[in-house]
């Protein structure tokens, strides 16, 4: 018998794990992206990665505020899908970063 309050349970804990990873990947790709391309041109301090993912929070609040005023209505699993996606994009951009710094 399918138990569906066990697999919400799950569903959150996934979306839990999930964000933390997303914010860590974000972070990360952040400060990789920042030391490769805004450290030579604009002569910038390197930064760490909290301080990355610090400003990585502080630009999704602003594009949060833009797109606070569309309601989307959708389930555990979309979000954790949604997540999903935003943990595995970073590394995406990291790699193309990576390979673009091959052609500087």
């Amino acid at each position: 018998m399918y138990n569906k309050s066990n697999n919400s349970g799950m569903v959150i804990f996934l979306i839990f794990i999930f964000s933390i990873l997303a914010v860590l990947t974000f972070g990360l790709s952040f400060s990789w992206l920042w030391f490769w391309f805004i450290v030579p041109v604009f002569n910038a301090p390197v930064i760490t990665v909290i301080q990355a993912i610090g400003i990585s929070m502080l630009i999704n609040l602003f594009k949060l505020g833009m797109y606070s005023q569309y309601e989307v209505k959708e389930t555990s699993e979309d979000k954790l899908t949604v997540i999903v996606g935003y943990a595995i994009s970073p590394l995406i951009i990291l790699l193309v970063g990576y390979f673009i710094t091959f052609l500087l």
